[in-house]
């Protein structure tokens, strides 16, 4: 077993990141920075790495988020434990966000492949740790001690711990950056540490 520390600050695409344009929106790496805009006023628009994280271990994920333009309201920020195109109706198996906004409010949600619905873990909620100013950085960070030592998950904003869990299953290994409706963001200094097997 090994302890994997992955870190991307943006300043090449020596990563491989998706960059492109879609009927959804469009990504590119921008002075040092992952742009993402989507826009379309429905579902989401999200880009995923694969993350081979072991659900018992532990496990981190951190990243800064800048919202730029577009809908305040919008949430931003991770997916994650998600398995795409696995034969079920809608092509998921299941996942769980953990978003912003940047009118200063979080929500955490998991979505259930049987009902086809995200459920709130904690509903959004205002969080004075949040910063709303133009142009603000916000720092979101989920943290898993091994099963061993703690079985909840931890849900950090600005290295705040604004909500506590007890740990959620992962239905697969893609990691995503998510954007809600209408909305542009720049995503940096994201870091992942995790068990491999």
């Amino acid at each position: 077993m090994e302890l994997i520390s992955f870190e991307e600050n943006f300043n090449d695409n020596s990563n491989s990141w998706w960059i492109g344009k879609d009927d959804n929106g469009w990504c590119d790496i921008i002075e040092g920075s992952y742009v993402m805009e989507h826009t379309k006023n429905e579902s989401d628009y999200s880009v995923w790495r694969t993350l081979p994280i072991i659900e018992s271990k532990a496990y981190s994920l951190e990243a800064s988020f800048t919202f730029l333009s577009g809908n305040r309201e919008s949430g931003f920020g991770f997916l994650w434990g998600q398995k795409s195109n696995n034969g079920v109706d809608n092509g998921y198996a299941g996942f769980h966000y953990f978003v912003i906004s940047a009118t200063g409010k979080f929500v955490i949600c998991s979505y259930d492949p049987k009902t086809k619905k995200a459920e709130p873990i904690k509903d959004w909620t205002d969080s004075p740790v949040i910063k709303t100013v133009e142009n603000a950085t916000n720092i979101l960070k989920i943290v898993k001690f091994d099963d061993s030592i703690d079985k909840q998950l931890f849900f950090l904003i600005n290295d705040k711990i604004v909500c506590q869990t007890n740990n959620l299953p992962l239905f697969g290994e893609e990691t995503r950056f998510i954007a809600f409706q209408n909305i542009k963001i720049a995503i940096d200094n994201f870091r992942a540490i995790y068990y491999f097997d």
